[in-house]
């Protein structure tokens, strides 16, 4: 718009001075008059209103052809304008969200920074916490070890049918093998004091059990215990096979014992 409204506006400057240069031409070198006859119809003040007039038509036009310039140069100043505002305020745009990017990567940065720190602060405590309960738990373990072994080795005192409650309750509440087995040997003890001794002497030795405290002076009650127990060991002992086959073995050969002693006794009758 602006380029065609110049070169219209030249164009017309350029008729303009072509034909005031005629009209001048013709003013200074022709006839400006009517001829009539022979007479010069005409004076100077009209010559010169005539170029006045054509000179005042001339700047009008020009005047005119400057104004449609002047409003294209504006038109197009304003188009200009609002492009150089454009471009400067995307350049501005490009300058605030690289701004923005950078301070959103600097707290997102910060925030991540603290995060992962809260996170190793929070570890710290946690694995603190579970070293802790560790700890505690081998404590627990160690006291509560302890406290069978305690109650394994109480099997080890006194007569066992003093144990017998005891034994019983340790065996059915914590499923343990161990005061079983002792409550058996304990039980053999007495039956291999009754088969190793003088036969003259079996009857009393019965009788001091009796009068310690034992439940019968009958010998096959003794037995029926430690079979009692045999039995409860091999029902619990699943977990335990090499415990169960060492009593078992060891019921066994007092079995042998006990029948071979019968035997010499129905023998020697």
């Amino acid at each position: 718009m602006k380029t065609f409204a110049i070169v219209l506006y030249y164009i017309a400057i350029f008729v303009l001075i072509f034909f005031v240069g005629v009209v001048g031409y013709r003013l200074l070198f022709g006839t400006p008059c009517t001829i009539v006859g022979n007479y010069c119809v005409g004076d100077g003040w009209s010559i010169a209103g005539l170029a006045a007039t054509i000179l005042g038509i001339a700047a009008t036009v020009l005047g005119i052809l400057g104004a449609f310039a002047l409003a294209a140069w504006w038109t197009d100043l304003k188009t200009k304008v609002e492009k150089q505002v454009d471009a400067n305020m995307k350049k501005r745009e490009k300058i605030l969200y690289k701004q923005f990017d950078k301070i959103l990567a600097e707290q997102e940065a910060e925030m991540t920074e603290r995060y992962r720190q809260d996170l190793i602060n929070i570890s710290e405590i946690t694995l603190s916490d579970l070293t802790d309960t560790a700890n505690l738990v081998h404590s627990l373990g160690i006291e509560i070890k302890s406290l069978r072994t305690e109650y394994d080795d109480r099997g080890m005192f006194g007569f066992p049918w003093d144990n017998e409650y005891w034994a019983m309750n340790v065996v059915s509440e914590y499923h343990q093998i161990g005061p079983a087995v002792r409550m058996i040997d304990k039980y053999l003890l007495i039956v291999d004091g009754f088969l190793n001794g003088n036969p003259s002497e079996k009857g009393k030795y019965m009788t001091d059990l009796k009068k310690s405290g034992a439940p019968s002076a009958d010998f096959q009650w003794f037995w029926n215990a430690v079979l009692r127990w045999q039995e409860l060991v091999n029902s619990i002992g699943t977990g335990h096979p090499e415990i169960v086959k060492q009593v078992n073995d060891k019921v066994e050969s007092y079995q042998k014992r006990i029948d071979e002693a019968r035997q010499n006794a129905a023998h020697d009758v």
